[in-house]
């Protein structure tokens, strides 16, 4: 039978205070650690009896800030959060995370009769490095306190230290994608207006813009999601052809990096490529390695290399918001578009592509507030009618 030890009756105050002669720590290995933005990396807790037989340990809490590190969840199975148990003890009474908080709870104790008295890993923890910083993870614990992180003995407390984890976590390098020379900053500028309606065949996967009557190829998936998103999808008798013209490209804003090639470009405006030179300048703008999409070098070779060589704006089709406020803007041709409604942004994007920038680092003068755009399908919500959007008017 699992016995109740007096190690988790803390909060009735029946811990002893450690004698001289028992002494027992926790720590973190590593307890330090460089890493970069994207990595997983592991830190074990590790107990040390220093010879004396234990009853169990407690946890409450193990601290770390969820802005830098992700808690990795090491049971997907189990509802909630939770780290690796380690098997020093046979009996895991408490293991749970609060991932908003950044606050982790951990015990473990010996059966009935049976004590414990060693040194190995009582849990381990998997953190993905979010963002650039200092992070620290660090046990409540103080002497002589018996409601936070405890080593229970015989009804005594007898942990007398801990050791915290303290992890650097950089920005990742960026291979350079460009090339000396050019010119720095350069101009915000307009991408090409698509406009047009999206149609598809029965019979065919592919889908098309119709514009002038042409139609021009989507390549890709990709390409509707950055060029399209939102827009819906006519499908026309096979009857109804039409010649064709060059396929799409991927439009302004997207980032995009060649198969096999670590170089990540940025199209601009004018749809030509911006190569990143340093990792600062990829993050500065608010720029994440799961935005980027993979093409094949062909693809990629479709666009030729702007000549900008430090980066000083956000290109059209960029949606952005500054921390603290819930505005989003889409970016467009140096301008900030302000937009008035959730279901008018999902009509752009995902909201996996919004940008969160420093307002002092970019600041743009406002231009008018976005409309939706066009082969949109809209209505009112009193109102039954149904509207094409097409030249920026409702038909």
């Amino acid at each position: 039978m699992i016995k109740t030890i007096k190690l988790f009756a803390v909060g009735l105050g029946l811990f002893a205070f450690a004698s001289l002669a028992q002494a027992a720590t926790l720590s973190l290995s590593p307890a330090s650690k460089n890493a970069t933005i994207g990595d997983t990396f592991t830190v074990t807790v590790n107990l040390d009896t220093q010879g004396s037989a234990i009853d169990g340990v407690d946890i409450k809490y193990l601290n770390y800030n969820p802005y830098f590190l992700q808690l990795q969840d090491a049971d997907p199975s189990e509802a909630g959060t939770q780290v690796s148990a380690g098997g020093l003890m046979p009996s895991t009474l408490t293991n749970t995370a609060n991932t908003i908080a950044g606050n982790i709870s951990f015990s473990q104790i010996t059966n009935t009769g049976s004590h414990y008295t060693g040194s190995g890993v009582l849990a381990t923890l998997t953190f993905k490095a979010l963002v650039a910083g200092t992070a620290r993870v660090t046990f409540d614990y103080m002497s002589g306190k018996t409601t936070d992180s405890n080593v229970a003995s015989n009804g005594n407390d007898i942990l007398t230290s801990v050791t915290d984890g303290q992890y650097i976590i950089a920005y990742p390098s960026v291979t350079p994608g460009g090339t000396p020379g050019g010119t720095p900053g350069g101009t915000p500028g307009s991408a090409p207006t698509l406009t047009g309606r999206l149609i598809k065949y029965p019979n065919n996967p592919t889908v098309y813009l119709l514009q002038n009557g042409t139609r021009y190829a989507l390549s890709s998936w990709g390409i509707y999601l950055s060029n399209f998103r939102g827009v819906p999808i006519a499908i026309l008798n096979d009857s109804e052809a039409y010649p064709d013209g060059e396929t799409l490209k991927y439009g302004s804003s997207t980032l995009l990096k060649a198969v096999g090639n670590p170089a990540v470009f940025l199209i601009l405006s004018d749809l030509t490529k911006h190569g990143f030179t340093t990792s600062e300048e990829f993050f500065r703008f608010g720029y994440r390695f799961d935005l980027v999409e993979e093409v094949s070098q062909e693809e990629l070779a479709r666009y030729t290399l702007s000549t900008v060589t430090r980066l000083s704006y956000h290109p059209t089709n960029t949606f952005i918001k500054y921390p603290g406020d819930p505005t989003v803007y889409r970016m467009q041709a140096g301008s900030r578009r302000g937009i008035t409604s959730w279901p008018l942004y999902t009509t752009y994007a995902d909201p996996k592509y919004i940008l969160t920038v420093e307002r002092t680092s970019f600041t743009y003068p406002d231009g008018p507030l976005l409309n939706y755009p066009d082969g949109s399908i809209i209505r009112a919500e009193s109102n039954p009618t149904v509207y094409l959007i097409q030249s920026n008017k409702r038909q």
